[in-house]
Order: structure tokens, then C-alpha cells, then sequence
């Protein structure tokens, strides 16, 4: 990407970077390389038993035990060199089919992207559940939640 000045690159992966300790320096160089990044975090990793805020199950998108993410990169060729990218992001909380729903119903204009101020990042916060705010998507028959987390770098 050094050599691209303006693009975009879309990306559904493995969510483990998003907070992993091990990915520290990967956040790092993402913020360095592109000017904004926006994040949805799909969660449903049943290797740790996610649950959504609520307590109810939370389901992968993926037949795999492995918690998901769709990430989008934007250089926009207006960020300097030494400026870090700004991070958009929110949580997908619930089953399958709602977030299925969910998906075929909204974009990125649409789904409540906010914008993180990961340099106050606090190490009490890394023991907490995720979420700065917890929103609650009405459904007649089941909840659906969306949080918000901090994309640290420390």
C-alpha cells in the first residue's frame, strides 16, 4: 500500500487483532498506513463462549468457532505521514439470522460507527466487556446489540 495514494481495501477476517496483545505493532502500522478505518465487529467466537452484553447467545455469521470482522481501509491521500488514521467501529451482537438481517439492511452510512479515541485507552477497560455504550436494537422476539470498544495500541 506504500506506493497507492487513495483506495480502499475491505477486508472480512478473524477479529482476534482487534484486541489481541500480540497485534499490538499491527494496529499500530494499520493507523500508520491508512487514513481511516472502519471496523464492525461480529464477534461469535464459541471458543470463549461470547455471549452478547444481555447474556444471550451470540452467534457466529461463519460455520467456525472463531469470532469475525468486517474492516474496511481508506486512504484518502489526506492524512501526513506522521499522522495516525482515524478508527470507526461498532459490535454485532446475536444470532445468525439477525445479523444476517442486520447486514442485508445497512451500510456503512447507516450502522452507528463511532469514532475512537484509542490513545485513552485504559488497562482497566481491557478487563471489562467490551463497550463504551450499549444500544439496544428492538426486535419483537429477541434483542439484538451493538456496543463499542476501544481499538487500542498499548
Amino acid at each position: 500500500m506504500d506506493n497507492v495514494s487513495r483506495g480502499v481495501v475491505g477486508i472480512i477476517t478473524n477479529n482476534s487483532y482487534l484486541n489481541g496483545i500480540t497485534h499490538r505493532k499491527m494496529r499500530a502500522e494499520l493507523l500508520k498506513e491508512f487514513d481511516e478505518i472502519y471496523v464492525l465487529n461480529l464477534h461469535g467466537n464459541s471458543r470463549i463462549g461470547e455471549t452478547a452484553p444481555d447474556g444471550s447467545p451470540d452467534q457466529n455469521v461463519f460455520d467456525i468457532q472463531q469470532g469475525v470482522g468486517i474492516t474496511l481501509f481508506v486512504k484518502t491521500g489526506e492524512k501526513d505521514n506522521d499522522e495516525e488514521g482515524k478508527v470507526y467501529y461498532a459490535d454485532l451482537y446475536g444470532s445468525r439470522s439477525e445479523k444476517y438481517r442486520f447486514l442485508a439492511h445497512n451500510d456503512i452510512t447507516t450502522i452507528d460507527l463511532k469514532e475512537l479515541n484509542y490513545r485513552e485507552f485504559d488497562s482497566e477497560f481491557s478487563r471489562t466487556r467490551w463497550g463504551l455504550s450499549l444500544i439496544h436494537i428492538s426486535e419483537p422476539t429477541r434483542p439484538l446489540y451493538i456496543s463499542y470498544a476501544v481499538f487500542c495500541l498499548k
